[in-house]
């Protein structure tokens, strides 16, 4: 039987297949991409909602188009209030039987760990605590205090409310007794076993000004503690009780002599010093916080640990608030960000570095699953206080998945109101449509991001110098600030040039088997990076490479050929940034996303910008190029068709804000 070919959009388009001759697209990816199950679609965020009657938890499953609710006990008195709970456990049964994933969000509002004030009411003494330097006072320049004032605690938009020490294994130990274990004993085991994720939101070490909010959203935060005017803001450190025995125990020597360094200086003794703090508390943060909650989870036998840290996206905040973003981010099982700007062109400029982190983490540790926390808070709360449109919230979601994001947990609002009516549950129905299409393709495939972008936290660890101001806006070293600028600014050049990378650290290197770093296929060194030797001589012999140097696997960037221009970094990595699409013209607002599945290569291809996009698509690759048809998979509408194409080179249109993926015959690396 002969087939039936309409096209779609002229000479630019592609086709329709309407008969039954064989699709490039495997038959059995159809059943869910034609009807996505809970399991590939979106979360709805619902703070203390009532659940209670079964009516509700069908309403967003069939009207909204949902997969799941992240829920928690709300209420007065928080997780104080036992009708809290019985109102709870009926509404997580009903979610259960409804079918909807199930995710328990781990606090009452945010950061987590405060588990709604009930950590500090039980262990008041394990208060976040932080070293402070007055250069003014010659007698006791260096103190140990409260942290509270100045920090994330007492600015942000859920309540100021002083916080828990992530440091002190027993203030993390009281949160998930209060929250964990507490959510386990009500639900019972046959309930609980239904959770598939804890989601923790926003801790930090806290120790860093962070500036303040909005003044307008400022006076309608609850103040639970009351603030001290008269506390000095000074420049701060994070603080906890065993920190100068374990310095002592690892590097041999008294930290207390050196309090100095950790805040000023610049020799060669200065930056060790530094280094070595901060090696200490990522590994103590990573362990004593995420490691815990990570380990609760495992031992419980029931959900992941899931979540997302604060700032992925500033990195001037790394290391005060995290230690090492990545060491952190590794210690979740399914890694997550927030993204709080649902335009989808951000993606060009430095949204993408929120989706890089957790990306690039869960790549490192071998998982498919990143959670986003998705809303449109930057528009409803600036401009024209709008919701934005369904075609924003898709490809806003399109060059998120092209990253490798997975599970989009929705604080978008489903109804719009009289002023925005165009925001209801059809378009949240269509929405999770969208979402669910595209990750019942991709979900089971694998990324393919052939080039490693290195993240210097060696230079920021040991430049970084605390402020009293705000650490995002404050002055840095020129080494830490120039290793910081390349660093994104080459990230944004690959960005736009769609080379799919993976962000890397020398930890990642050093800890890496040879045959998963083989994977890749070259990295490039921002300027002043500096890793240490042995990393970079890891990574050669991963690669069966002589000196780094010498290789051209190894792109240093520098002053002469900065990479910073999506011209240079395509020109430079040609041959390395195989396999992926080559689009001409090029397009700053493009979004690429290359998976392997099934002896298939599949591409999404997102136009993030209001203007249509022309031109060619060519393959790169190192493989013979097959001259069968690609599959076209339209998420938006649902379609399926054909593209034709000649020597691994078509014709595509794609339209303002589209998104489509297509499907390549291309033979894996397991199957040559």
């Amino acid at each position: 039987m002969g087939k039936l070919l309409i096209c779609l959009a002229g000479i630019w388009g592609f086709v329709i297949s309407l008969a039954f001759a064989e699709s490039p697209v495997p038959a059995d990816w159809l059943a869910d991409w034609n009807n996505p199950p809970a399991a590939d679609r979106p979360l709805q965020m619902l703070h203390g909602a009532d659940l209670s009657n079964p009516e509700t938890a069908a309403y967003y499953r069939d009207q909204c188009g949902l997969g799941g609710v992240v829920i928690n006990v709300g209420g007065p008195g928080y997780v104080r209030n036992e009708e809290n709970w019985k109102r709870f456990v009926a509404g997580a049964r009903n979610a259960a039987d409804a079918g909807l994933r199930l995710w328990i969000y781990d606090e009452e509002g945010y950061p987590s760990l405060e588990a709604g004030g009930a950590v500090l009411e039980q262990v008041p003494e394990l208060v976040s605590k932080e070293l402070v330097w007055d250069e003014n006072n010659q007698d006791e320049p260096f103190t140990v205090r409260d942290c509270y004032e100045f920090t994330h605690s007492c600015n942000n938009y859920s309540a100021c409310r002083r916080y828990p020490n992530p440091l002190e294994p027993e203030a993390v130990d009281k949160f998930i007794e209060v929250t964990h274990q507490r959510y386990r004993e009500e639900m019972g085991d046959e309930l609980f076993k239904k959770v598939e994720a804890f989601f923790t939101d926003e801790p930090s070490m806290m120790a860093a000004n962070l500036g303040q909010i909005p003044e307008e959203a400022r006076q309608r935060v609850r103040i639970e503690d009351p603030l001290d005017p008269d506390k000095k803001n000074l420049p701060m450190l994070p603080w906890c009780s065993d920190l100068e025995d374990l310095y002592r125990e690892r590097y041999g020597e008294e930290l207390r002599p050196h309090f100095l360094s950790l805040f000023t200086g610049d020799t060669r003794r200065d930056k060790e010093i530094r280094a070595r703090y901060w090696r200490l508390i990522e590994d103590l943060y990573a362990q004593r916080y995420f490691g815990a909650i990570q380990a609760w989870c495992r031992a419980a036998g029931g959900p992941v640990s899931s979540g997302h840290t604060l700032h992925e996206e500033t990195l001037n905040g790394h290391v005060p608030l995290d230690g090492n973003k990545m060491r952190t981010l590794k210690s979740l099982d399914w890694p997550g960000l927030d993204n709080l700007n649902s335009d989808p062109g951000g993606s060009a400029y430095s949204a993408w570095l929120a989706a890089a982190f957790p990306c690039s983490a869960a790549q490192i540790i071998g998982s498919r699953r990143v959670m986003d926390e998705m809303s449109d808070f930057g528009q409803v709360n600036s401009g024209a206080r709008l919701p934005v449109t369904l075609d924003w919230m898709e490809s806003a979601a399109a060059w998120q998945m092209a990253w490798g994001v997975t599970d989009f947990t929705l604080y978008y609002q489903i109804r719009g109101g009289e002023n925005a009516p165009y925001r209801n549950e059809e378009t949240h129905h269509a929405y999770c449509d969208f979402v669910g299409r595209i990750n019942s393709v991709l979900l089971p495939a694998k990324p393919v991001r052939p080039v490693l972008l290195y993240y210097p936290i060696e230079t920021m660890q040991r430049e970084f110098k605390p402020v009293a101001e705000c650490v995002n806006n404050a002055p840095q070293s020129a080494e830490m600030t120039l290793a910081i600028e390349s660093f994104v600014a080459i990230g944004t050049a690959l960005t736009r040039a769609q080379i799919p990378f993976t962000v890397i650290d020398g930890e990642s290197i050093a800890e890496l088997d040879p045959e998963r770093l083989a994977q890749w296929n070259a990295v490039i060194l921002p300027q002043e990076s500096a890793p240490p030797v042995e990393v970079l001589d890891r990574l050669a012999r991963a690669w069966g490479e002589g000196l780094p140097e010498e290789s051209p696997r190894f792109f240093f960037a520098d002053r002469e050929k900065p990479l910073d221009s999506a011209e240079a970094v395509s020109r430079a990595l040609d041959a390395a940034a195989r396999p992926r699409l080559k689009c001409e013209p090029g397009f700053d607002y493009l979004a690429q996303g290359v998976f392997q599945r099934e002896g298939k290569l599949i591409v999404l291809l997102a136009n993030v910008w209001g203007d249509p996009w022309e031109g060619t698509v060519q393959l790169a690759s190192d493989r013979a190029v097959s001259n069968q048809v690609w599959g076209v998979m339209d998420p938006q509408t649902g379609e399926v068709g054909e593209l034709e194409q000649n020597g691994g080179k078509a014709r595509l249109r794609l339209d303002a804000r589209q998104t489509l993926l297509l499907v390549i015959p291309f033979e894996s690396e397991e199957g040559r």
